[in-house]
């Protein structure tokens, strides 16, 4: 029996930080556990994880936010 392999959503960070502003981080392809702990992650400031399910969506929305001039690294 073949056992398909699962391919793990690709997630951006929405960090908002008290002192700094919002910002954006490009994290790449995570699994929900691995997002979940990123996001609760935070002692100071919020983080919202946002969810891609093909690359090219993820890709688009980095294109989108840098073309809005927002903070990404």
């Amino acid at each position: 029996m073949d056992k398909m392999k699962r391919i793990k959503p690709w997630w951006i960070k929405e960090r908002d930080n008290p002192q700094l502003g919002t910002y954006w981080v490009a994290c790449g392809q995570l699994s929900k556990t691995e997002a979940t702990r990123m996001e609760r992650g935070s002692i100071y400031g919020c983080n919202i994880m946002h969810r891609f399910d093909t690359e090219l969506e993820y890709l688009s929305k980095l294109t989108e936010l840098k073309n809005r001039k927002e903070r990404v690294q």
